[in-house]
Parts: C-alpha cells; structure tokens; sequence
C-alpha cells in the first residue's frame, strides 16, 4: 500500500490533522535502517527523528555504504530484533527500511526483492512494523532532468511491501520529481562536501 512521502512525514510530526483516528495504544518507537542516504550526519534519518514528540521515541541506524546484505551483519540485525522485542512492552515498533544505493552496485534486482522481503518478514515475525522506504534520488542529470538510475529499485522496493503487506513510502518519485523543480544548480545545495 503506496503512503505518499508528504502525507506520512506530517502525519507523523503531528503538523496535519487528516480524517479522524484512533488513538495508538502506545507511541510509536522508530528504528530507522537503511545507507548513508538514511544515516547520521548526512541522510534524512535525523531530520525526521527530530521532529518526533515525548513519548515517541527514534533510533537512527542508518549506515553509510551499506547493502540488505551486509546491514545486516557485524550484530546489527540480531541488536535490531531484540530491541524490537525490548520494546513491544511500552512502544510500537517501526522499521523504516530504505536500501538501494548500494545494493543496485553489487546485487541483481532478485536479489535485493528477496532481501527487502527477508528483512520485512522478520521485523513482522518480531513484532515491529515496517515501513518501506524507495530509495532517495541521486542527483546525476542529463539534458536539465535527473537520470532515474533507482527507478526499478525503488519498483522492487514497492514490490516487496506488496508481498509482506507492509506500508510503503515513495521518497524516490517525490525526491526526483523535488530536484527536477529545483533543478541541477539548486540541488547542488545538498551536497555534503
């Protein structure tokens, strides 16, 4: 089921009022997983978490350079599923899951589907939520419009939320159809270095 990117960020915040709602019986407590395009000090992790209010809770585990695979390694993934399970007590526990950048470098596009579906099916089986995120444009152009090298990982990507019934969010059209508005020059403002 497509959440569109706006629509999710401000009812998550708490800026927009929509139909009306039942109130969660615990706040939400966010795990954020996902490259450098999610990670501290550069992605959208941070700024998101930022705007969550007490209770709510958020960790941030984005890392720089990683795949579906190898996120999952170095204890991560066992850390990840515990403190899921840590928090079903107090919290409702949401994955958000955002990977492609590098996995589109070094895996094929079955692969990371299977991955991606892995990866929700456990957060599932541990109690948690997960949300998929498509990943964020680059910001590589050709004849004034950016090059949608992610398209079809972002595909795979809804794709795979489809086959856990799961929630996902559609960062890479709102984030390419973003930087095509603002164009090449303007979209140079995000750049980290």
């Amino acid at each position: 089921m497509k959440i569109p990117f706006v629509s999710l960020f401000f009812t998550v915040t708490g800026l927009v009022q929509s139909s009306p709602v039942r109130k969660a019986e615990k706040p939400p407590q966010f795990f954020l997983i996902g490259d450098s395009t999610v990670a501290v000090n550069g992605g959208w992790g941070d700024g998101f978490l930022s705007y969550l209010n007490a209770p709510a809770e958020g960790d941030n585990r984005g890392v720089s350079g990683s795949t579906t695979v190898s996120w999952k390694s170095n204890g991560r993934w066992d850390a990840l599923i515990k403190d899921i399970g840590a928090a079903k007590a107090d919290f409702e526990p949401i994955v958000t899951i955002q990977f492609g950048h590098n996995d589109q470098k070094t895996l094929s596009l079955d692969d990371f589907h299977t991955n991606l579906v892995d990866i929700g099916t456990q957060i599932k089986e541990a109690g948690g939520t997960p949300i998929f995120i498509t990943s964020l444009t680059r910001r590589t152009f050709q004849d004034g419009k950016v090059v949608e090298n992610l398209k079809e990982w972002a595909a795979e990507t809804i794709a795979a939320a489809g086959d856990v019934d799961a929630e996902y969010l559609e960062l890479n059209k709102a984030s390419t159809d973003y930087v095509n508005a603002i164009g090449q020059e303007n979209s140079q403002y995000y750049n980290l270095a």
